[in-house]
């Protein structure tokens, strides 16, 4: 019986439905997006020998604006520009992230950071998920010139706590905690570079990882495909009624799409688990009835 339901809505669909092929294209047009993020990082010399080990430039919407050897006046002046530019012009992007690694070069200027990243979030950057990393840590020569570093952390820190919107990447405790190597006391060595990164990529994955759909309708028999986004961790998936929809299959880098497959008609959840996340997707499968309801309350809406 389960092999013949979807044979009848198809003969529903195509037949008894003017412009039947239409049908089912409306039907999968009810499928919610999650929303695409993009992602940009600014700072001054390590973030430029960040991008060259990581090479952050390269990955999907992802973009790098830094400057070697500047600070305050060559963010404002020059960076944000560029910044607001490429946000303006990336439309298909509905999530904006920035990371700002701002600071090693002018310490003394904290409070002049706080006031232009205050002024921002409500004006060019409102609507953005804004990240403040932490400037991270000098040795040999350099610890003396570079001894207010804590203290400016600890003026960022504090300034992240009054909003939801920011947050603090405290990569400065972890390299102290894991250990750090630089070539001239300041600048990294590839290896520490991708610690650096690591623990960016997984305070951001886990603070925006989502799915590619909030929501699915689908009819008896049909199959979708649905990914993670933004995460680079190993995913477990499930569904809470196998009846309804189940995973068919598991595929791509650490099982990170799945490929579902409608049964009977109802409601159920569909979710991917990893390192204590837990995303969720709403699954409807439609019965036949329903299926034509929702083809003719299109038309109505398409004016046909």
């Amino acid at each position: 019986m389960k092999k013949i339901l979807p044979i009848i809505l198809a003969f529903f669909i195509v037949f008894l439905i003017p412009n039947g092929a239409a049908a089912k294209d409306l039907i999968y047009s009810f499928d919610e997006q999650s929303p695409r993020t993009g992602y940009i990082y600014t700072g001054d010399s390590r973030i430029r020998r960040l991008n060259l080990t990581i090479r952050m430039d390269k990955l999907e919407n992802t973009w790098v604006v830094c400057k070697s050897g500047m600070g305050y006046s060559w963010f404002v002046n020059e960076g944000l520009p560029q910044i607001n530019d490429i946000m303006k012009n990336q439309t298909e992007i509905d999530n904006w992230v920035i990371v700002s690694a701002w600071g090693v070069n002018d310490l003394w200027n904290s409070d002049t950071y706080i006031r232009k990243y205050r002024k921002l979030l409500k004006n060019e950057w409102k609507g953005c998920h804004l990240y403040l990393m932490s400037v991270n840590p000098v040795n040999g020569s350099m610890t003396a010139k570079y001894s207010s570093i804590p203290y400016f952390n600890s003026k960022i820190k504090a300034f992240t706590e009054e909003k939801k919107s920011i947050k603090y990447i405290d990569t400065y405790s972890v390299m102290k905690r894991q250990g750090f190597s630089t070539i001239d006391g300041l600048h990294y060595t590839e290896s520490t570079n991708r610690l650096i990164y690591k623990t960016v990529r997984d305070f951001l994955n886990k603070d925006n990882a989502s799915l590619t759909y909030k929501k699915i309708v689908m009819y008896i028999g049909n199959q979708s495909e649905i990914e993670v986004c933004d995460y680079e961790g190993e995913f477990e998936w499930d569904t809470e009624d196998r009846t309804v929809a189940y995973i068919k299959k598991v595929k791509g880098k650490n099982g990170q799409k799945a490929v579902i497959r409608a049964g009977v008609p109802g409601n159920t959840v569909i979710t991917a688990k990893s390192d204590g996340i837990s995303l969720k997707c709403d699954i409807v499968v439609l019965s036949v009835p329903e299926c034509i309801r929702m083809f003719k309350v299109g038309r109505l809406k398409q004016g046909v």
